[in-house]
């Protein structure tokens, strides 16, 4: 895992809010996703296409 980044504090970044995230946990890591054979891995094509057709539709 990365190092955190130090926390700057200067007071030209007044309007900067830094959020530190806890890197303990990511749905990105195979380690922590469920084993049991009903979760099953979904193909994005479906859920691509869709997107894509909303974004089509948003651009009209």
């Amino acid at each position: 895992m990365p190092p955190l980044l130090p926390l700057l504090l200067d007071d030209d970044d007044s309007n900067v809010v830094t959020v530190c995230i806890d890197k303990s946990f990511t749905d990105g890591d195979s380690s922590v996703w469920p084993t049991h054979p009903r979760y099953e891995r979904e193909d994005p094509q479906l859920y691509l296409r869709k997107l894509a057709n909303m974004w089509m539709k948003e651009r009209d």
